[in-house]
């Protein structure tokens, strides 16, 4: 019975305190740190005196004081980020490697394709004992030679790029995919 009773007690302790006590909700500390943010700009602001001395007329020794915002000074003046020696930001080469990949990838996509078509036409030829087979169904195997090619090609834009990179002083992270 006792043992009963301390449960009971315990439970109703444990009910009543949680009731009293209201965890913070998400749009009270949204407003919380809107508020802290408010603040923080509001004393950033720097008064900055100004000397206007462009007419004669005008009173001289008396600097007019203007209020500049210095968050606004800041976003002017933001880091741009590293540049190469023609200008150029990580943003316009990571462009330029993604586009040379891509173009790598679809030649041997196309190489795999052109090799199983040579592959499936040899194959349903193989049966025939002509020895002219290859030179009759010779499509498969100049397509395939084209699209060798044209990877061939594709790789040595990317090495090319690279070169290019690297010549006009740019970071060489920046030819890595992300």
């Amino acid at each position: 019975m006792k043992l009963l009773r301390w449960i009971c007690f315990f439970s109703a302790i444990s009910l009543a305190s949680t009731s009293v006590v209201k965890p913070q909700t998400i749009a009270d500390a949204a407003r919380q740190e809107r508020e802290r943010r408010k603040a923080v700009e509001s004393k950033t602001s720097v008064n900055i005196p100004i000397v206007i001395s462009v007419t004669p007329a005008a009173t001289a020794g008396s600097p007019a004081t203007a209020r500049v915002n210095t968050s606004t000074a800041n976003e002017e003046s933001k880091y741009t980020g590293s540049t190469d020696l023609q200008g150029h930001d990580e943003k316009y080469w990571r462009s330029k490697f993604n586009a040379a990949r891509l173009a790598v990838k679809r030649a041997e996509d196309d190489v795999r394709l052109e090799d199983l078509r040579v592959n499936q036409t040899v194959q349903r030829r193989a049966g025939r004992h002509d020895p002219t087979i290859l030179m009759r169904f010779g499509w498969p195997i100049i397509a395939l030679q084209n699209a060798r090619k044209a990877l061939a090609d594709a790789q040595q834009n990317l090495a090319d790029l690279e070169d290019q990179l690297r010549r006009s002083g740019g970071l060489p992270g920046w030819s890595r995919p992300r």
